[in-house]
């Protein structure tokens, strides 16, 4: 057994004395001639549970803290939401006027076609874009705390004669 660990650490380009050192340390020979183990090791990643309810507690109040920290800074992190309600895209009208009607964050800034307009406390917004004839591209652009979402809307104006 010690010329295959020798070897062994010979392929393996370690120290040969320093493993055998180690294999000598922890094995015996038997009466019998087999090698054993001197002392088995029971249980060497032993924990009580006091320590393992201590340890679940703390992983849940550091995951919940994180999940919080992250909801309440959410928009500094991702852009913000923007749903618009009216009017849908590829849309065909036959008046020269529409309303874009859309919800944000409450505080965010808000662009119709750049035009500033601003949001109720709820987030809601609304601003009347006039339309020239043929195609019109609506550009809506919410920004909150440097983050930005832009959402473009097309409209066919086909007027009336």
């Amino acid at each position: 057994a010690q010329g295959f660990i020798q070897s062994y650490a010979q392929v393996l380009k370690i120290d040969q004395k320093q493993i055998l050192a180690v294999f000598k340390r922890d094995f015996d020979l038997a009466p019998s001639g087999r090698i054993i183990l001197r002392q088995r090791i029971k249980n060497p990643l032993s924990v009580d549970s006091n320590s393992l309810s201590k340890l679940g507690f703390l992983i849940i109040f550091i995951t919940t803290f994180i999940f919080l920290l992250i909801w309440h800074f959410r928009w500094l992190i991702f852009a913000p939401p923007l749903s618009i309600y009216q009017p849908n895209s590829a849309k065909l009208v036959k008046i020269n006027r529409i309303m874009v009607k859309g919800k944000t964050l409450s505080g965010a800034q808000v662009w119709v076609n750049n035009v500033l307009t601003t949001a109720d406390k709820n987030g809601y917004f609304q601003q009347p874009v006039l339309l020239l004839a043929g195609v019109n591209q609506i550009e809506v652009r919410v920004s909150y705390k440097n983050r930005t979402t832009i959402k473009k809307i097309e409209i066919i104006y086909h007027p009336a004669k």
